[in-house]
């Protein structure tokens, strides 16, 4: 019986350490939509530890905008009735600023380097690609870490049938869900494996 006590109160203590994430969250006209992004935010907080995937807690929410990582995390309102997708809106984001930070520049570059020699060449954006050839080389990273992310809170099966419906950057998606150890290979060749984001 002392046993049982004693794992349970390990257990227990063990959930102590996993950080709650404080969103300070604006709103750009207060509309319903805006409101329940910002709710779905919060439950997103209370139901997982988002904190190993989370860089900036303030975040802007306006509808009708093109979700972007800076200055401030913006997300819009489109898929606020579909909370997994919303969820995964939310992680790109923040992934973006793991990629951003000054002192992965030179690794980024290497990883860029690797995809270009995969794909030298890449759609645009109507065809599923990024805004030019050097954001959808860097979309390989923040997709696949997006997938990764999901695949923790939500379990293989549902994360890749999202992932792989996801009408934006769905040519990147694609060919991560084709290519998914060649990508994780390039990125841990590069340094920049998950670990280094905390």
């Amino acid at each position: 019986m002392k046993t049982l006590i004693l794992i349970f109160a390990i257990f227990c203590s063990s959930l102590s350490f996993a950080k709650a994430v404080d969103f300070k969250i604006d709103l750009h006209s207060g509309n319903e939509n805006e409101k329940k992004a910002e709710q779905l935010i919060r439950d997103f907080a209370k139901t997982y530890d988002l904190s190993p995937y989370i860089f900036t807690n303030h975040i802007l929410i306006q509808s009708r905008v093109i979700p972007h990582s800076h200055p401030i995390l913006t997300l819009n309102t489109r898929q606020v009735s579909e909370p997994q997708r919303y969820l995964a809106l939310l992680l790109h984001e923040e992934i973006h600023w793991f990629f951003a930070a000054d002192e992965r520049e030179a690794q980024l570059k290497k990883f860029i380097s690797k995809m270009k020699e995969k794909y030298p060449k890449v759609p645009s954006r109507k065809d599923g690609g990024a805004n030019d050839d050097e954001s959808t080389y860097l979309h390989f990273g923040v997709c696949y870490y997006e997938l990764e992310a999901m695949t923790k809170y939500i379990g293989e099966k549902k994360a890749v049938e999202n992932f792989g419906t996801e009408d934006v950057y769905s040519w990147i998606r694609k060919e991560i869900l084709g290519n998914r150890e060649f990508v994780k290979r390039a990125l841990l060749d590069s340094g920049l494996q998950w670990k280094n984001a905390n």
